[in-house]
């Protein structure tokens, strides 16, 4: 690989925001070389050396094609608890709710949880 030419600090700084934002935005996935590229005008490449750069720099890591932050490693690593959000549950055993009654699946935080285990479902009000 030749040498890379120093890169815009700045725009190091926005790539970095940029990546945690999509990330809480996404549950977790951070963007591909591609959204990073449409999103601040660049080709894929060039948005790849500057996450290979940014990782040599130890601003992110980015191994085998993910990029990783200390915010974006906290959030996964405590949203691994998933829950079911529906508009209605049948009256009567928890086991009775099956997909057929689930909107949408969604992450939840070991945090709110403290300690429960189960299974765990959010109602629209």
């Amino acid at each position: 690989m030749k040498p890379v030419r120093s890169k815009d600090k700045e725009l190091m700084k926005k790539i970095r925001s940029y990546v945690d934002e999509y990330a809480l935005e996404n549950i977790g996935r951070t963007p591909s070389t591609r959204e990073i590229g449409e999103k601040f005008r660049m080709s894929n490449v060039t948005a790849f050396r500057y996450l290979k750069e940014m990782s040599e720099l130890g601003i992110i890591k980015y191994e085998d094609g993910k990029i990783h932050t200390d915010l974006i490693d906290k959030f996964t690593t405590d949203m691994n608890i998933v829950g079911a959000l529906s508009a209605s549950v049948p009256a009567g055993s928890p086991d009775m709710v099956d997909d057929v009654f689930v909107d949408e699946y969604f992450p939840l935080s070991s945090a709110l949880l403290q300690g429960l285990s189960g299974k765990f479902y959010m109602m629209a009000v």
